[in-house]
């Protein structure tokens, strides 16, 4: 059990990296059709992902902390006065 719960971490480790090259590549793709690919494939990772944090989450295996609402507020409203072009 405890070899199986270090695989999936592993794995939604490897995941979570993927997720952010494919997105790196979706904004600077050099043209349409590579976009597209790469976000097709980054839609199917993110996929993947959700499936791995659920099955692991079913598990009790991944428990992510609560927001707290103060901290939720905040962030809301500091992003609400940052400029868009800053």
């Amino acid at each position: 059990m405890r070899q199986e719960r270090e695989l999936m971490d592993d794995l939604l480790i490897t995941e979570k990296a993927l997720s952010t090259l494919y997105t790196t590549a979706v904004t600077e793709a050099a043209t349409p059709n590579v976009r597209n690919q790469f976000k097709s494939v980054l839609t199917c990772e993110l996929d993947f992902q959700d499936e791995v944090y659920q099955s692991m989450a079913t598990r009790g295996w991944y428990q992510p902390a609560n927001a707290e609402q103060q901290k939720i507020q905040q962030a809301l409203t500091q992003h609400a006065q940052k400029p868009l072009n800053s």
